[in-house]
């Protein structure tokens, strides 16, 4: 065999090779096939009904190391891939007067959310590269709103409902929060509600005037040690008048709620209202479960 020859034939063979690898690879990534759809109604001019196969078929935008929010427990950071929310409605023919999307689970869970909610949200079908069709419990699709909470985060979304109407975004940040309706004996509001107690609400700046203080305390899933700088909880109490009870409920803006026996609280010189860098307010309950140090406060009830 010449020596052109032998370069000819392995020429093809690294040819066939190359074309082998290329055919595996576009077999790794192709899409599972699901039965799975989602509707785009309400304020739309062209009504939607998207495959999970017309899904998989639009541009998919990777978005990378984005950090959920939870209310409870640690907050994760993953990547995740999927066709872009706004292309979809767009080509809805969403209305120009739209204020927000209802969007509706498979099981009837539903959430409202802002058009500013929704900003850079896609329709997630991949989660660190792995296709979520694998994940009975929360596949295949997920709505992923990036820089919002876990609650925003819907999986196995059956329906997008444009609405028109006033939405009032439930992210559990203080500044999102209603104003609530005045008390039997009503102050100046320093700013909107932060954290409502029983029938008072408190802005930031009236939480800080009860006294900020700094303690060191180990989160008790993680074990490791932080500083929180707050409101002692006992001195919120105080400020609302609430002397006794049995169990204190302390819920997120995302609808968690914890309740703590009152007896513990009242025993707990350190207990704080954290407040973050950005106005978060979270339950810091040294020596307490990890379902204790609630994230995202929005509201203290004693019963």
């Amino acid at each position: 065999m010449s020596k052109r020859t032998s370069l000819g034939l392995y020429g093809v063979i690294a040819l066939v090779l190359l074309a082998a690898l290329a055919a595996g690879c576009s077999q790794g990534a192709k899409a599972p096939k699901m039965e799975w759809t989602l509707k785009v109604s309400g304020a739309v001019s062209k009504p939607l009904e998207l495959s999970y196969a017309d899904l998989a078929k639009r541009d998919q935008v990777a978005l990378e190391n984005i950090v959920m929010r939870k209310s409870q427990g640690e907050d994760t950071t993953n990547s995740w891939e999927g066709p872009a929310l706004d292309p979809i409605l767009q080509e809805a023919g969403i209305s120009a007067q739209a204020t927000g999307v209802t969007a509706i689970a498979a099981d009837g869970y539903a959430i409202q959310m802002t058009m500013a909610d929704l900003n850079n949200a896609i329709i997630a079908l991949k989660l660190d590269g792995t296709w979520i069709a694998d994940d009975k419990e929360h596949g295949p699709i997920r709505l992923v709103a990036p820089d919002k909470p876990a609650n925003h985060w819907l999986f196995q979304v059956t329906d997008l409902v444009v609405e028109e109407t006033a939405i009032a975004s439930p992210t559990p940040l203080p500044t999102k929060s209603p104003t609530p309706a005045p008390t039997a004996t009503p102050a100046p509001a320093a700013g909107p509600a932060a954290l409502q107690v029983g029938t008072l609400g408190l802005s930031l700046d009236e939480l800080k005037a009860l006294g900020v203080v700094s303690i060191q305390a180990a989160h008790p899933k993680s074990g490791e040690m932080g500083t929180y700088e707050g409101v002692k909880l006992q001195a919120v109490l105080d400020k609302a008048g609430i002397k006794s009870g049995a169990t204190l409920t302390a819920t997120a803006g995302d609808g968690f709620a914890a309740e703590i026996p009152y007896a513990d609280v009242a025993g707990c010189g350190d207990c704080l209202v954290a407040i973050g860098s950005d106005g978060a307010l979270q339950l810091v309950m040294p020596g307490m479960a990890s379902k204790t140090w609630v994230k995202g406060l929005a509201s203290l009830e004693v019963k």
